[in-house]
């Protein structure tokens, strides 16, 4: 049987000897950076050198931006081509020219330099009559203001909120957004636009739109018949529409009639009135009353009752049609 290899004493002393070498090397290390009294001396000598630099270039850039400044001011400030001289206002509605530059604060004289244009501009859009406001620099001594107002297109009514239409205490007219306008000026052409009527109506805030499905119904059928009036399709004006339920509104037109509308689906609605009064005027017909909530026979009646054949144009003697026509003209 083969023997093992004997480890002699000094090879083994000499292994010992590397560990405690490699130990010793692990556990030692050497501060080629000893602190000392002299060295913290030096560092804050260091110290001191930089903040010294630091505040010599704080200065000269004060100074040069002070200098900067004075030479801003002489060239901008003192030359007659930035003194505000004019201001151009461009609008049209109820709001005064002199009213919105009185709103906007500028005065004659004033560095057009100096202007904030962000702050005039949020000034004029505060008034409930604007829906908008653009400013531009003339460097010439002019500014000029573009701004479009609010343009109404009914009247709001309300007995409870003590709102009156067509006058201008206790009014407010309201544009396609919704948007109550107080009425400070009444024009020829407010005379004539419908009235909105809703007793639903907690409050009313100028300025602020009103938020509910009513009144987005009666602003949509407002605009739909006030098209359909400009196109000629219908000559019969819309003169008011009065909220009657959260689902059913009531208008009234200048011939007379009076027509029932949903809420809910208001172009289809619009599109059997458009049929129905296509057959009016065909036929020589009076809508005394028009209920469109209801989609198919859908209920009609008329003034001249006495013109319109029992039988819708077709002669029918037999008691069944003379029962319909009956129970159609009541």
């Amino acid at each position: 049987m083969p023997r093992k290899p004997k480890r002699s004493f000094k090879s083994s002393k000499r292994a010992s000897l590397r560990g405690s070498k490699n130990a010793d090397a692990q556990q030692h290390w050497l501060n080629l950076e000893p602190e000392s009294p002299v060295t913290r001396e030096i560092e804050s000598v260091k110290r001191v050198r930089w903040g010294f630099h630091i505040a010599a270039g704080l200065l000269v850039f004060l100074g040069l931006l002070a200098l900067v400044r004075a030479a801003v001011k002489e060239a901008f400030e003192k030359d007659p081509r930035f003194v505000l001289k004019e201001v151009v206002v461009d609008t049209k509605g109820v709001l005064t020219e002199q009213k919105i530059v009185r709103v906007s604060g500028l005065v004659e004289g004033q560095n057009l330099m100096a202007v904030d244009l962000r702050d005039v501009m949020q000034r004029i859009e505060k008034l409930p009559q604007v829906h908008s406001a653009r400013i531009e620099r003339d460097f010439d001594g002019k500014l000029i203001i573009e701004v479009e107002q609010r343009q109404p297109v009914a009247w709001l009514e309300s007995r409870k909120l003590k709102l009156a239409p067509r006058q201008t205490a206790n009014s407010f007219l309201i544009d396609r957004f919704g948007v109550p306008v107080p009425c400070d000026v009444l024009l020829k052409e407010h005379l004539t636009l419908p009235v909105i009527r809703d007793e639903g109506l907690d409050t009313v805030r100028q300025g602020v739109a009103i938020r509910s499905v009513q009144m987005a119904a009666a602003l949509k059928m407002v605009a739909e018949l006030g098209r359909r009036v400009t196109e000629g399709k219908d000559g019969d004006r819309l003169v008011s529409v009065e909220v009657k339920s959260p689902f059913a509104m009531t208008a009234c037109f200048s011939d007379g009639a009076e027509v029932i509308f949903g809420v809910d689906g208001i172009r289809e609605q619009l599109a059997r009135y458009a049929r129905i009064r296509g057959e009016e005027k065909a036929r020589g017909w009076q809508i005394a009353t028009l209920n469109l909530l209801v989609e198919d026979n859908i209920p009609v009646t008329f003034r001249n009752v006495a013109s319109v054949p029992a039988d819708g144009g077709r002669r029918n003697t037999t008691p069944r049609a003379r029962d319909r026509s009956v129970a159609r003209r009541n």
